[in-house]
């Protein structure tokens, strides 16, 4: 996909993307951790008012027979059981330039572990030879999947998780990746925050197919709905909004909410109502925003993570 020209920074982080999703590592299917609820958790959270502190660190790990590296961002006192969040950089990016960037950790309190992993070229992009996130190939066949399974097996080994707060975010193909984690690993995670990105599409499988909604043909998924919060910028010309409002009638659909919604914090986003019971699902489509990250991101993408049951 050809990009209109942008600057130096945007260029460095959201390398367009368009809609399209090898073996992947042992699942820890097992969560060996016992999460901790609120009363269990305050006396271990002395920096509820403050900001945490983080050591970052490059991280290697092997996933489908692949050498892959991830940038590390580890609470130095954690805040009881943690959460995990996986952050994944748009066509072109970096993993450490997208922590440097965001910094997603400083808004979390000590309260959860960071990972932001580095994407790989893929025979037959758009993209041709850079960084980039597999949208198209069947999960069980995926060395992306494969990649965001390993590095949670490999961070409930090494942190104290709750396995209920499994989180994915990403910016433009990483958005359509998470879109499609979130269709295919559903039993792992608890929410998705795409933004500037579409999907999910369909996958392989038993369950293969699609089913129309609203006038717009939607991915079946294998696995159970996932709550989202779809960010889009409404004069993002890389990837059209309506791939942003395509990802949020798909899980408005697959979460049994009413395709209508209602004005919540933060500005400007809509909540579906009647969702099923503990999940919900927000739109956010941000005024006079590109194909970039939406300026309020850190903070009310945590937010809408933390404020999940």
């Amino acid at each position: 996909m050809k990009l209109p020209p942008r600057a130096a920074l945007a260029a460095a982080f959201v390398i367009g993307c368009d809609a399209s999703p090898e073996a992947p590592a042992a699942r820890d299917a097992a969560a060996d951790v016992t999460p901790l609820d609120a009363a269990d958790a305050a006396p271990q959270c002395p920096l509820r008012d403050a900001a945490g502190t983080y050591a970052l660190s490059t991280e290697h790990i092997r996933a489908a027979g692949l050498e892959r590296t991830f940038t590390l961002a580890a609470p130095t006192a954690p805040c009881g059981a943690l959460s995990l969040i996986v952050v994944f950089h748009g066509d072109g990016g970096a993993a450490g330039r997208t922590q440097h960037f965001l910094h997603l950790e400083d808004t979390t309190l000590g309260r959860a572990v960071v990972v932001y992993p580095d994407g790989l070229p893929l025979a037959g992009s758009p993209t041709g030879s850079a960084t980039t996130w597999d949208v198209a190939t069947a999960p069980d066949r995926n060395r992306d999947v494969a990649l965001f399974d390993a590095i949670v097996a490999t961070m409930r080994a090494r942190f104290t998780l709750d396995p209920r707060r499994v989180f994915a975010t990403g910016l433009s193909r990483g958005a359509y990746f998470t879109n499609q984690l979130g269709c295919v690993r559903g039993d792992v995670l608890r929410a998705i925050a795409p933004n500037a990105g579409g999907g999910p599409t369909a996958v392989a499988g038993p369950d293969a197919g699609t089913i129309a909604y609203e006038g717009v043909t939607l991915a079946v998924c294998p696995t159970s709905p996932v709550s989202a919060m779809v960010i889009h910028g409404d004069v993002d010309t890389t990837v059209a909004p309506a791939e942003g409002e395509r990802a949020r009638l798909h899980w408005e659909h697959a979460n049994g909410c009413a395709n209508v919604r209602e004005a919540v914090e933060p500005a400007p986003c809509e909540a579906s109502t009647r969702c099923r019971a503990g999940q919900r699902v927000l739109w956010c489509l941000v005024p006079d925003l590109g194909h970039l990250y939406w300026p309020a991101f850190r903070e009310s993408v945590w937010g809408f993570f933390a404020s999940l049951p």
